[in-house]
Formats: C-alpha cells, sequence, structure tokens
C-alpha cells in the first residue's frame, strides 16, 4: 500500500490489525512483522494511528516510546476517532493516566457524530481507565452506557467488557454479588463469540472481589491465571493489571517468594518492564485527595465516600483530615507498604 501512494489506507488496515492483536495471542514474530510495517510508513511519529499500532501491537516493547509521544500531545477536538486511537494506545500501555483527556474529547465528539459502533468501544476504554484511576462515578457511567450501546450494535464483545468494569467497581465497593453475577454473565458471552483472551478480565474482577474481602489466596489464584501461559485466561498485559493485587495478597499471605517471582516476571520484560514495575509501585504511595475522586453531584458524593468508608473497614486505605472539621480529606492505598517491603526484598 505504501509503495502506491497510499500510506493513509494502509495505516488503517494496520491499526484493525493491532487491535485485533492486543485481544489475540499472535507470536512475537508476527508483532514485530505488524511493527516494522507501520514504521516504514511515511507518516508523521505523532499519527494517532501509528501510536495505536505500536500501543497494542507492542505495548512492551514501544510503550516507552509511545507514552513519551501522548504526553508530549494536546487533545483535539476536530477529530474525535484520532482522540480515540490516542486514548485506546496510553490505555494499552498502562498510561491511564493520560488516556482520560483523550478519551473525553472522544466520547464527547463520538456522540456528537452519532458513530454508536466506535462510541460503545471508547466508553470501554473510558470506563476502564477510570477504574484504573480511581473515578469510580465516570467508571459506572461510561460502562453502562457503553453496555447500552453495544448490545445496540450487536457487539457481545464489549458489551462483556462494559460488564466486567462494572464488576470490578461493584467488587471494590464490597458488592460481591453484583461483582460475580456481571462476572459470569460477562464470561458466558465471551466464551458464546470464542474471545477467550478476554477472559483474563473475568480474573482481573475475581480476585479485585477475593481482595475486597482479604481472601488472598483465592486472589492469588485468580490473578496467577491470566499470567499463566497455559490457562486459557492468559494474557500477559492484561495480567500486569493484577500485579499490585498479587504483591499485597502474597505479603499478607506470607508467600513473598511468590510476589518476588511476579516482579522479577515483569521487570525482566524488555524496554518497559522495569518502568512499568515501578509505575505499578509508585501509584498508590501518594495520598489522594477525596475531592478528586467523585463527580460534583451530592449523589456521587455520598457513593464515592460509602466506598472509603468500606476500604477503610477492610483496612485497605487510610483516611486523614489536615484540618477537622473543614479541611482536605486525604485517602492513601495501605498497599504502599506491602508493595515497599516487597519491592526492597526483589532489589535485594
Amino acid at each position: 500500500m505504501r509503495l502506491d501512494g497510499h500510506p493513509d489506507l494502509a495505516l488503517r488496515l494496520l491499526v484493525a490489525v493491532a487491535m485485533r492483536y492486543w485481544w489475540g495471542k499472535p507470536d512475537q514474530e508476527t508483532r514485530a512483522a505488524v511493527v516494522a510495517a507501520a514504521e516504514r510508513l511515511p507518516i508523521a511519529q505523532d499519527e494517532p494511528g501509528l501510536l495505536a499500532v505500536l500501543a497494542h501491537t507492542d505495548p512492551v516493547g514501544r510503550g516507552a516510546r509511545v507514552i513519551d509521544q501522548i504526553s508530549r500531545m494536546t487533545p483535539n477536538a476536530a477529530d474525535p476517532a484520532a482522540m480515540y486511537l490516542i486514548g485506546s494506545a496510553a490505555n494499552a500501555v498502562w498510561a491511564y493516566d493520560l488516556s482520560l483527556a483523550f478519551l473525553e474529547i472522544a466520547v464527547d465528539g463520538l456522540r456528537e457524530q452519532g458513530r454508536l459502533g466506535l462510541l460503545a468501544q471508547a466508553l470501554v476504554a473510558q470506563a476502564w481507565a477510570a477504574v484504573h484511576q480511581a473515578r469510580e462515578p465516570l467508571a459506572v457511567s461510561a460502562a453502562e452506557e457503553a453496555a447500552r450501546l453495544a448490545r445496540e450494535t450487536s457487539e457481545p464483545q464489549w458489551v462483556a467488557a462494559a460488564q466486567l468494569a462494572q464488576a470490578t467497581i461493584a467488587a471494590e465497593r464490597g458488592d460481591l454479588d453484583t461483582a460475580e453475577s456481571r462476572a459470569r454473565e460477562a464470561e458466558g458471552l465471551l466464551i458464546s463469540v470464542g474471545a477467550t483472551p478476554m477472559l483474563a478480565l473475568v480474573q482481573f474482577v475475581r480476585g479485585r472481589a477475593a481482595m475486597a474481602h482479604q481472601r488472598y489466596e483465592e486472589a492469588l489464584e485468580h490473578h496467577r491465571r491470566t499470567l499463566d501461559p497455559a490457562d486459557p485466561a492468559y494474557h500477559p498485559f492484561v495480567g500486569a493489571w493484577g500485579l499490585a493485587d498479587l504483591v499485597e495478597a502474597a505479603a499478607h499471605s506470607g508467600r513473598k517468594e511468590t510476589a518476588r517471582a511476579y516482579l522479577d516476571q515483569l521487570e525482566s520484560l524488555p524496554g518497559i518492564g522495569e518502568v512499568l514495575g515501578q509505575r505499578i509501585l509508585d501509584y498508590p504511595a501518594t495520598p489522594v485527595p477525596f475531592s478528586s475522586l467523585y463527580e460534583p453531584t451530592a449523589i456521587d458524593v455520598v457513593q464515592t465516600f460509602n466506598s472509603l468508608l468500606f476500604l477503610a473497614k477492610q483496612q485497605r486505605v487510610t483516611v486523614s483530615q489536615e484540618e477537622f472539621p473543614y479541611g482536605e480529606i486525604w485517602v492513601t492505598p495501605k498497599l504502599a507498604e506491602a508493595s515497599a517491603v516487597i519491592a526492597e526484598e526483589v532489589k535485594a
């Protein structure tokens, strides 16, 4: 395509392939061929399609490059489809803090254009980014709309992905019955359409639910499956999502060798492995202001505060206030303590 003078068409085809590869299991040689083809195209280095191809095809090897490029970009409301590509690329390389600004523009623009199929996918991406950034109200609203639209456009895999985002929030709020019900329904959908690599999302939800009730051995087993190449739920990139839970669960259950092995596995990845490992460990170490966790509506404040109380009761977060009774409330996940212990042992 490039030699025929159609690099834009070639890039669109490669983007479609890369999106499938993220959820597929092609070998490294096949991934490398797609990356090489994309990098040979005569296009700008900040071309959204190129970033999407690199991130989804080789998030480990090209992740640092993608993150650096996106961090220097500004969302552009004139092209919501391109904003979706950039946001999804950031998600693919675990840079959820970067993705949300682009996905917000994408969702608004695609909704205005009436592009329901792509809007459903953008909403799923937004929902999961919000899950990882502890933006519960946004995660819930995006997932609900995504599930509805995906049903209307007959995309069962995106229905399942949206339901699993909802299930993760339910698990973190302590509503384990709802979490398991949605996880089981999504699991059935994914199996029925043969989307077995997406079963990693099901295991992530179940691992989170087990952690919410301090069932550490169970959490280890659920998350372990996503990192086992012999397991149908294997997905090394989604598996990285559960690393923080694996560290905490192993620390609480006295299986520090297991936690060390997972950290070694992650940090041995070429290119972004060490950076990613440190990024995951560092993420919860800084107290988060409570005011940043909810949307400015009364119901969101109440729901978020209820979730915070549950997590505090489960000893998964500590809560402090600058000045009683009107000072800012700060939330610190206690994972920071367990992560610090394991990280020091890994480095020893």
